[in-house]
């Protein structure tokens, strides 16, 4: 609910507004893509000089005064400069959440979200660093703190800048405190291209593709291609909808495009129940502006890890998912946010 509330706040942002969250047989490949490669096990780091241990957060912990969180938040940001795995494991609570700026979020175990933030965010030149005074409400338009619940008790939010594969993101660290006043690391906000008016840009020229016969309408990237199926080229036995960052993929080879948006009249859940997965997870979305369900889990016949979101939109239901490069899967959590009704 929390995470929700969260997602819901950073959509109110004066930034965001101005620039625009069966049959018993496996689900065939063709309807649910595969995501990210499993994550490689970091490279062991050379010794350095042993800094502050990231105090370990706790639910029954004696309420911390903010001398306590100014440590923690120190301890973090050594932390992340020197990119100890273990002490920003230690730094988490049960969970983790990685959110995307205009974009959806998603929850992680601290051991997924360490992996994750090292193959993904925190560039393996180093790269990715803190910077404690930065002006973070000139840079937002509004106060970092103030995106929360109030029952959400937010404490510090601190800019990353040098994220992802390329160097350009930029992210929000944010610390909280557990009930028992322990605190620890939420989570991070996500800007692939930065926060600044320059990166957001990329989401003005964003092209829109309209569907009248379903009537809804989606925004995807200047330079992509959509591409209704099926067609001369590409057979397909339902509607869909290919969105593709280059060269659309080989025809009659079962190879999807970055995003693909199918299109049934019956409800394709039944291919995302819990038995034909392992870590399954389905959790509550928006799609847009239509109420979705978001499953995710590893296939047991492939071994791969598979996602979609479906919802209904008028008579038919819409089902989307990811291609397999991982280097425009930011587009990909975009897009499902701009769905809307024609």
């Amino acid at each position: 609910m929390l995470l929700r509330r969260f997602l819901f706040a950073l959509l109110l942002l004066p930034l965001v507004v101005a620039a625009c969250r069966p049959a018993a047989t496996l689900p065939p490949a063709s309807q649910a893509a595969a995501v990210a490669t499993p994550i490689a096990a970091p490279a062991t780091a050379t010794a350095t000089p042993e800094p502050p241990a990231v105090p370990a957060p706790t639910a029954t912990a004696t309420p911390a005064g903010d001398a306590t969180v100014a440590a923690f938040a120190e301890a973090l940001r050594q932390a992340i400069d020197r990119g100890d795995k273990a002490a920003m494991q230690a730094a988490m609570a049960d969970h983790f959440n990685i959110i995307w700026w205009m974009g959806d979020g998603l929850e992680y175990t601290p051991t997924e979200a360490v992996a994750v933030l090292q193959k993904d965010y925190l560039a393996p030149n180093g790269a990715a660093r803190i910077n404690p005074g930065a002006n973070l409400a000139a840079l937002l338009g509004n106060r970092p703190l103030a995106f929360f619940a109030p029952e959400f008790k937010a404490e510090k939010a601190w800019l990353l800048t040098g994220l992802g594969r390329d160097g350009k993101g930029e992210g929000l660290a944010f610390i909280a405190r557990q009930p028992g006043g322990a605190p620890y690391w939420n989570g991070l906000l996500y800007a692939p291209e930065g926060f600044n008016a320059e990166g957001m840009a990329t989401y003005l020229k964003w092209q829109t593709y309209a569907n009248a016969r379903h009537g809804f309408t989606l925004q995807y990237p200047d330079g992509w291609q959509a591409v209704e199926l099926p067609n001369k080229t590409y057979q397909s036995g339902v509607e869909q909808v290919w969105l593709a960052a280059g060269k659309l993929p080989p025809p009659n080879t079962g190879a999807m495009p970055d995003v693909a948006v199918t299109i049934t009249a019956e409800d394709p859940s039944p291919q995302w129940a819990p038995q034909y997965f392992d870590d399954y997870k389905a959790e509550a979305v928006m799609l847009g502006a239509f109420p979705a369900t978001r499953f995710r889990g590893v296939n047991k016949e492939s071994q791969a890890p598979m996602e979609a979101v479906i919802a209904r939109v008028g008579d038919v239901y819409l089902q989307v998912t990811p291609g397999q490069n991982p280097d425009n899967r930011w587009q990909y959590e975009v897009i499902l946010t701009t769905f809307a009704p024609l």
